[in-house]
């Protein structure tokens, strides 16, 4: 049953031209009984009159969970992701004036790319044994100054004796943008077959695969050109919506999103979402349903459910971008 708690409502003011740019708010709810909650965000834009919703889950469950912390900027502005680069100086907050350490647990991991929707196969978990730790101290108003310079995932934990905390990725410096050759590379498996990109990754110059695959392919170096401008900026799109324990463009949302492109009908729920492709609820459109996994790194990992069914309509959207 829905019970609504609360409601409010609060006014921004843009009034910085800047064309790129985060404007930030605050608003309070009343609400103070513990448990997960939904909370549905209305944004409207007064001067375009347009208007989007957004749904984000509330956990009151405990003061060690995640949303109990904020990631700020140097300058002390929230940092809308959770993800930093090299030698970049942030503060965290924790939600806790009695604390006065935290605890951090390094994973050094890199992990494989997401399989194709109709390959069935057993999903391995997460192996939470980490490489090192360490600890940092939270000094006045519960704040920590860091920066940290290895890739790799960053548990911070005020208890140790559960596995909820917040974590930070170091991918590379210029994520969730595809900047270099070699970035650009390991995307392409999606694409390719085992033994092609053995090949392609057997090439000692990055650049001189990246070019062999697409020329090939396209047949021209400037239907190329168009071809690699559309498939990373989905990569890049992947990387900012879907990053979870891994970069966005290896998850199961990443994939499907790469290569069938923005779903036309989105259903979202607690623990689940449903991709439609096509007209809804017609027999010819392609369903995805992404079941929300337990994840202690982060409450942004989905895995999809796999069928042997999707197999034909995969080989087909794969030619598609190869032809």
């Amino acid at each position: 049953m829905k019970v609504l708690l609360d409601s409010g409502t609060v006014s921004l003011a843009d009034n910085n031209n800047t064309v790129s740019k985060d404007i930030t708010g605050n608003i309070d709810f009343k609400d103070k009984k513990p448990g997960a909650h939904i909370l549905k965000l209305t944004f409207s834009d007064l001067n375009k009159n347009t208007t989007v919703e957004s749904y984000l889950t509330v956990n009151r469950g405990n003061r060690n969970e995640r949303q109990n912390f904020i990631l700020l900027n140097s300058d002390s502005v929230p940092a809308y992701n959770s993800y930093v680069a090299a030698g970049q100086e942030f503060r965290l907050l924790y939600n806790n004036m009695k604390t006065n350490k935290l605890f951090v647990r390094y994973y050094n991991r890199v992990f494989p790319v997401a399989v194709p929707p109709y390959s069935v196969s057993n999903e391995k978990p997460i192996d939470l044994r980490a490489d090192s730790s360490f600890t940092v101290s939270l000094t006045e108003g519960s704040t920590a100054m860091l920066n940290f310079t290895n890739k790799g995932i960053y548990h911070f934990q005020a208890d140790t004796n559960q596995k909820d905390g917040f974590t930070l990725f170091r991918f590379d410096d210029d994520f969730p943008e595809i900047t270099n050759t070699s970035q650009m590379l390991y995307p392409i498996r999606y694409l390719s077959t085992k033994n092609e990109y053995a090949d392609l990754v057997s090439l000692k110059n990055d650049k001189e695969a990246i070019d062999k695959f697409w020329i090939e392919n396209a047949g021209n170096a400037e239907r190329a050109k168009q071809m690699i401008k559309k498939y990373y900026n989905r990569v890049k799109d992947a990387n900012r919506f879907f990053t979870s324990y891994c970069e966005g463009w290896k998850t199961d949302r990443g994939l499907i999103y790469i290569i069938y492109g923005p779903p036309n009908v989105v259903y979202k729920g607690r623990d689940a979402e449903d991709w439609v492709y096509g007209e809804d609820k017609n027999m010819l459109s392609i369903n995805f349903t992404f079941r929300k996994l337990d994840n202690p790194f982060t409450d942004n990992d989905y895995s999809l459910t796999r069928s042997p069914a999707y197999k034909d309509g995969w080989y087909i959207a794969v030619d598609n971008w190869r032809r």
